[in-house]
Protein backbone atom coordinates (compact mmCIF):
# COMPACT_ATOMS: atom_id res chain seq x y z
CA UNK A 1 0.00 0.00 0.00
CA UNK A 2 1.53 3.03 -1.43
CA UNK A 3 1.60 6.25 1.49
CA UNK A 4 1.71 8.87 -1.53
CA UNK A 5 -0.21 11.69 -0.83
CA UNK A 6 -3.45 11.61 -2.13
CA UNK A 7 -4.64 13.84 -5.41
CA UNK A 8 -6.36 16.92 -3.94
CA UNK A 9 -9.09 17.62 -6.84
CA UNK A 10 -11.10 20.70 -7.36
CA UNK A 11 -15.37 20.50 -6.25
CA UNK A 12 -15.82 19.78 -9.67
CA UNK A 13 -13.21 17.45 -10.84
CA UNK A 14 -14.28 15.36 -7.04
CA UNK A 15 -17.72 14.74 -8.06
CA UNK A 16 -16.32 13.54 -11.60
CA UNK A 17 -14.07 11.02 -10.01
CA UNK A 18 -16.41 9.75 -7.80
CA UNK A 19 -19.11 9.13 -10.17
CA UNK A 20 -16.70 7.81 -12.93
CA UNK A 21 -17.24 3.90 -12.39
CA UNK A 22 -13.33 3.63 -12.83
CA UNK A 23 -12.42 4.40 -9.76
CA UNK A 24 -15.02 1.92 -8.44
CA UNK A 25 -17.06 3.76 -6.08
CA UNK A 26 -20.26 3.12 -8.73
CA UNK A 27 -20.62 -0.62 -9.09
CA UNK A 28 -22.75 -2.39 -11.31
CA UNK A 29 -24.64 -5.98 -11.40
CA UNK A 30 -26.28 -7.08 -14.17
CA UNK A 31 -29.04 -9.93 -13.71
CA UNK A 32 -30.98 -11.66 -16.31
CA UNK A 33 -32.85 -7.99 -17.91
CA UNK A 34 -31.79 -5.72 -15.21
CA UNK A 35 -28.81 -3.24 -13.77
CA UNK A 36 -28.35 -3.23 -10.30
CA UNK A 37 -26.46 0.13 -9.84
CA UNK A 38 -24.81 1.51 -6.48
CA UNK A 39 -22.92 4.88 -5.82
CA UNK A 40 -21.42 5.31 -2.55
CA UNK A 41 -21.52 8.57 -1.33
CA UNK A 42 -18.57 9.88 0.59
CA UNK A 43 -19.19 12.88 2.78
CA UNK A 44 -17.27 15.26 0.88
CA UNK A 45 -19.43 14.28 -2.01
CA UNK A 46 -22.76 14.64 -0.75
CA UNK A 47 -21.90 17.91 0.79
CA UNK A 48 -20.88 19.46 -2.45
CA UNK A 49 -24.20 18.51 -4.14
CA UNK A 50 -25.96 19.80 -1.54
CA UNK A 51 -24.31 23.28 -1.93
CA UNK A 52 -24.78 23.08 -5.65
CA UNK A 53 -22.27 26.39 -6.14
CA UNK A 54 -19.25 24.56 -6.31
CA UNK A 55 -17.40 27.61 -8.31
CA UNK A 56 -17.77 29.77 -5.13
CA UNK A 57 -17.88 27.58 -1.96
CA UNK A 58 -17.87 29.35 1.57
CA UNK A 59 -15.74 26.93 3.21
CA UNK A 60 -17.87 27.64 7.10
CA UNK A 61 -21.11 26.87 5.33
CA UNK A 62 -19.84 23.58 3.62
CA UNK A 63 -18.13 22.55 6.66
CA UNK A 64 -21.87 22.61 8.69
CA UNK A 65 -23.55 20.40 5.54
CA UNK A 66 -20.80 18.37 5.96
CA UNK A 67 -21.44 17.86 9.62
CA UNK A 68 -25.31 16.75 9.01
CA UNK A 69 -23.86 13.82 6.70
CA UNK A 70 -21.18 12.64 9.63
CA UNK A 71 -22.13 9.50 11.11
CA UNK A 72 -23.24 7.78 8.01
CA UNK A 73 -22.83 6.36 4.86
CA UNK A 74 -25.14 7.11 1.86
CA UNK A 75 -25.45 5.44 -1.48
CA UNK A 76 -27.68 6.23 -4.58
CA UNK A 77 -29.32 2.51 -5.74
CA UNK A 78 -30.81 2.34 -8.93
CA UNK A 79 -32.39 -0.36 -10.82
CA UNK A 80 -33.28 -0.33 -14.78
CA UNK A 81 -34.30 -2.83 -16.91
CA UNK A 82 -32.98 -3.40 -20.64
CA UNK A 83 -36.29 -4.85 -21.66
CA UNK A 84 -38.50 -2.18 -21.14
CA UNK A 85 -39.03 1.70 -21.68
CA UNK A 86 -42.05 2.40 -19.68
CA UNK A 87 -41.92 2.70 -15.91
CA UNK A 88 -40.40 0.18 -14.45
CA UNK A 89 -43.47 -0.78 -11.82
CA UNK A 90 -45.65 -1.92 -14.49
CA UNK A 91 -42.91 -4.50 -16.15
CA UNK A 92 -44.39 -7.65 -15.90
CA UNK A 93 -47.10 -6.10 -13.80
CA UNK A 94 -50.70 -7.84 -14.62
CA UNK A 95 -52.80 -5.82 -12.75
CA UNK A 96 -53.45 -2.06 -11.32
CA UNK A 97 -53.46 -3.67 -8.25
CA UNK A 98 -50.13 -5.45 -8.66
CA UNK A 99 -48.76 -1.76 -9.56
CA UNK A 100 -49.70 -0.19 -6.77
CA UNK A 101 -48.70 -3.07 -4.72
CA UNK A 102 -45.55 -2.72 -5.92
CA UNK A 103 -45.74 1.29 -5.29
CA UNK A 104 -46.18 0.80 -1.71
CA UNK A 105 -43.35 -1.40 -1.30
CA UNK A 106 -40.96 0.62 -3.17
CA UNK A 107 -42.32 3.70 -1.22
CA UNK A 108 -42.66 2.00 1.98
CA UNK A 109 -41.34 -1.40 2.47
CA UNK A 110 -38.03 -1.73 0.77
CA UNK A 111 -36.05 0.04 3.51
CA UNK A 112 -36.17 -3.57 5.20
CA UNK A 113 -34.33 -5.37 2.26
CA UNK A 114 -31.33 -2.85 2.29
CA UNK A 115 -28.48 -3.72 4.37
CA UNK A 116 -24.90 -3.21 4.51
CA UNK A 117 -21.97 -6.06 5.54
CA UNK A 118 -19.15 -4.14 7.12
CA UNK A 119 -16.63 -6.83 8.77
CA UNK A 120 -18.84 -8.77 10.53
CA UNK A 121 -21.82 -6.51 11.24
CA UNK A 122 -24.81 -6.35 9.36
CA UNK A 123 -26.36 -2.59 9.28
CA UNK A 124 -29.97 -1.78 8.64
CA UNK A 125 -31.05 0.64 6.78
CA UNK A 126 -31.76 3.75 8.47
CA UNK A 127 -32.64 6.37 5.99
CA UNK A 128 -34.63 5.65 2.72
CA UNK A 129 -35.93 7.79 -0.04
CA UNK A 130 -37.72 6.00 -2.95
CA UNK A 131 -37.64 8.74 -5.90
CA UNK A 132 -40.46 8.42 -7.91
CA UNK A 133 -40.30 8.93 -11.74
CA UNK A 134 -43.75 8.93 -12.38
CA UNK A 135 -43.37 7.33 -15.54
CA UNK A 136 -40.44 9.65 -17.38
CA UNK A 137 -37.53 6.78 -16.46
CA UNK A 138 -37.22 3.42 -16.62
CA UNK A 139 -35.56 3.04 -13.40
CA UNK A 140 -35.85 3.14 -9.89
CA UNK A 141 -33.55 5.44 -7.89
CA UNK A 142 -33.33 4.83 -4.15
CA UNK A 143 -31.44 7.24 -1.51
CA UNK A 144 -30.31 5.05 1.11
CA UNK A 145 -28.04 5.68 4.61
CA UNK A 146 -26.90 3.27 7.14
CA UNK A 147 -25.05 4.16 10.69
CA UNK A 148 -20.73 4.75 9.76
CA UNK A 149 -19.77 0.95 10.83
CA UNK A 150 -18.10 1.36 14.45
CA UNK A 151 -15.54 -2.12 13.67
CA UNK A 152 -14.51 -2.80 10.38
CA UNK A 153 -11.71 -3.36 8.09
CA UNK A 154 -12.81 -0.80 5.96
CA UNK A 155 -14.69 -2.38 3.40
CA UNK A 156 -18.36 -2.46 2.59
CA UNK A 157 -20.64 -4.62 0.65
CA UNK A 158 -24.31 -2.94 0.26
CA UNK A 159 -26.76 -6.31 0.26
CA UNK A 160 -30.73 -5.35 -1.61
CA UNK A 161 -32.80 -8.66 -1.21
CA UNK A 162 -34.93 -8.03 -5.18
CA UNK A 163 -37.90 -9.57 -4.01
CA UNK A 164 -40.11 -7.79 -6.97
CA UNK A 165 -38.23 -8.80 -10.00
CA UNK A 166 -37.00 -12.26 -8.09
CA UNK A 167 -33.40 -12.23 -8.94
CA UNK A 168 -32.35 -13.33 -5.71
CA UNK A 169 -29.42 -11.44 -3.37
CA UNK A 170 -27.60 -8.76 -4.92
CA UNK A 171 -24.07 -7.91 -3.16
CA UNK A 172 -22.15 -4.91 -4.84
CA UNK A 173 -18.44 -4.89 -2.34
CA UNK A 174 -16.63 -1.43 -2.00
CA UNK A 175 -13.31 -2.60 -0.76
CA UNK A 176 -11.24 -0.69 1.49
CA UNK A 177 -8.46 -0.31 -1.09
CA UNK A 178 -10.81 1.69 -3.22
CA UNK A 179 -13.00 3.56 -0.47
CA UNK A 180 -9.15 5.02 0.47
CA UNK A 181 -8.34 5.50 -2.97
CA UNK A 182 -10.80 9.01 -2.61
CA UNK A 183 -9.35 11.95 -3.13
CA UNK A 184 -8.79 15.40 -0.87
CA UNK A 185 -11.02 17.67 -1.91
CA UNK A 186 -9.51 21.34 -2.37
CA UNK A 187 -11.53 24.01 -1.53
CA UNK A 188 -9.62 27.07 -2.85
Amino acid sequence: VSNAPKPELKPADYINWVENPENAFLLEKSINEFTYVALYKPTDYSSLVEYAALENINADKFREIQKSYEGMEYFTFKISCSATNDELLKYKSSSSSEYFNRLEYFSFKAQSDFNLLAGRDTINCQLFHFERSFGLAPVLTFVIGFPKPQKSNGSMTLIYEDRIFKNGTIKLFFPNEILKSEPELGLN
